[in-house]
């Protein structure tokens, strides 16, 4: 039966939050950024992520191994997206650190929640360590987590979908 590696499932967790606190934090800010010309700024802001990402990356996988490597990137992603990133977009916009991220939540909370629920219990009743996880297992386990969050959230999902103009085909 085949498992993970040791510290497979640990740098898959971190890797999973750093999107997501990534996603969160400057997603949606990166294109408001290019759309105000600020590139360079991005630009900069995006190598210097990098460039410490790198360092603490070389320095924690002496550590830790490979799962140091995703924790650099979850350290980096936090500090340069809630400290760094959101201090700058709120100096060139007009709204708050608070506001954008009350945004993000808004209408989403719910199926956060109820994701979050379905995922502990899956992680409770089949942990990964004790489990085969080849991709077909991976599969179910992402479907239906992802599956409870669409089910709460499908009519705000739907009514963004709506909202936005959308390219005619020709």
């Amino acid at each position: 039966e085949e498992t993970l590696p040791e510290g497979a499932y640990t740098t898959g967790q971190f890797l999973l939050l750093a999107i997501y606190i990534g996603t969160i934090t400057s997603s949606c800010g990166r294109r408001v950024m290019v759309m105000c010309g600020m590139e360079d700024i991005l630009l900069k802001f995006s190598l210097t992520q990098a460039g410490v990402n790198l360092i603490l990356s070389v320095f924690l996988a002496k550590v830790w191994g490979v799962p140091g490597i995703a924790a650099a990137t979850l350290i980096t992603s936090t500090i340069f997206g809630i400290g760094v990133f959101l201090p700058t977009l709120k100096r060139f916009s007009e709204i708050s650190a608070t506001e954008y991220i009350t945004y993000h939540f808004r209408g989403n909370l719910m199926g956060l929640l109820v994701m979050g629920g379905v995922l502990a219990a899956v992680l409770q009743i089949t942990p990964p360590h004790t489990h085969s996880l080849g991709l077909i297992d991976l599969m179910w386990r992402g479907a239906l987590v992802s599956l409870s969050y669409l089910a709460c959230n499908f009519r705000q999902i739907r009514s963004t979908w709506a909202s936005e103009p959308h390219a005619e085909s020709a």
